[in-house]
């Protein structure tokens, strides 16, 4: 499986990333995009945090995980609204809008999260 924009080659073995690469080269060529495999990071089945997610390979398939520090900070958020509803208080409505914006950047990694937050 190619990551997202960075094209990491990750798989459950050398072979699986070997071929995940030469896949992602024959793309970029067919559309015009040079390729530099001599620039191109290790194959490997724990790539690591990248951009705010952590990617990781077994045997079953390629798994994409929030960083605990991004899921903590969503469970911050949501009961801070849970809170302010609760209470009857004011919510500004920047602050929804912030919230929000950050929810649906945490849905990237969780998109089962989605129908959630169309309510």
């Amino acid at each position: 499986v190619g990551y997202v924009d960075d094209l990491r080659p990750i798989g459950g073995s050398e072979e699986a990333c070997n071929r995940c690469a030469r896949q992602i080269s024959c793309i970029l060529g067919y559309l015009g995009i040079q390729d530099a495999s001599r620039k191109r990071v290790a194959a490997t089945k724990n790539a690591g945090v990248w951009a705010g997610a952590v990617v990781f390979a077994s045997q079953e398939g390629v798994g994409v995980l929030c960083t605990q520090e991004k899921w903590d900070k969503v469970k911050t958020h949501l009961q801070t609204i849970h809170e302010r509803i609760s209470s009857y208080s004011d919510i500004h409505h920047k602050t929804l809008e912030r919230i929000r914006g950050f929810l649906i950047y945490v849905t990237r990694t969780y998109p089962r999260m989605v129908p959630f937050l169309k309510g």
